[in-house]
């Protein structure tokens, strides 16, 4: 990108872009989930929020990130919608392609895009985890090169000293605890794990009940039939 020159203007101009293509993003994923109304609410608070404006004049990754995420969202959206019509079909790799280059352009650009892709992964189980081998495929292509590079490159010692270990461990020692940005690190690793497992459990929870409130659905259903049958043969 230094290719095109060094001006300030030029250096932050991707984020500003990265920022108003994430509003308009927002707008046409609210507006097809939960119409218009609803849709231009969600992008008058995104394009207002103050951290949003901020991210978007700086030199950094943090609007990219947002709006790979958007992306990730989106295809995956679409994808889970092609996985639940159950018409035998299975989605072709225009479906699929998008969303995986979308999960690991956003992953590899920054941490921040992982509690989107767990989201994802909620939706599946919450939508009965229709086409199990091929959504695990899928996920594998994005986790496992990931994984592959959390080992191979120094990624854990980074986190140890990142700047959300640090602000942790100076607000701790503010209240006279003794907390290292290592221990910090380690501990906001280990409060991301318990998020994951407990929405896992929170998602086969809701799958569970929906799977209950179904088969009820159906026996009632059922017991309707019969009862009309019983009465017209009588």
């Amino acid at each position: 990108w230094q290719v095109g020159g060094d001006a300030e203007f030029w250096l932050r101009f991707p984020s500003l872009l990265a920022s108003v293509l994430s509003v308009a993003l927002l707008i046409r994923l609210t507006r097809a989930a939960a119409g218009a109304r609803a849709a231009g609410w969600t992008g008058l608070l995104l394009a207002t929020f103050p951290l949003q404006t901020w991210y978007a004049g700086e030199a950094r990754m943090y609007s990219l990130v947002q709006l790979l995420s958007l992306l990730m969202a989106a295809a995956g959206w679409r994808l889970l919608q092609r996985l639940r019509r159950g018409d035998g079909q299975p989605p072709g790799w225009q479906v699929w392609l998008p969303w995986l280059l979308a999960a690991l352009a956003a992953i590899f650009t920054d941490y921040a895009a992982l509690p989107v892709w767990w989201l994802l992964q909620l939706a599946w189980l919450h939508a009965g985890s229709p086409q199990p081998r091929r959504w695990w495929a899928a996920q594998a292509g994005v986790g496992l090169p990931w994984l592959a590079w959390w080992i191979v490159t120094p990624q854990a010692a980074a986190l140890a000293t990142s700047y959300h270990s640090v602000f942790i461990a100076v607000q701790a020692q503010r209240l006279g605890l003794a907390l290292t940005p290592t221990l910090a690190g380690r501990l906001l690793t280990a409060a991301l794990l318990a998020a994951l497992l407990l929405s896992l459990a929170a998602a086969f929870g809701l799958r569970r009940s929906a799977s209950r409130s179904r088969s009820i659905a159906h026996e009632g259903g059922l017991r309707s039939r019969c009862s009309d049958f019983s009465r017209r043969t009588c």
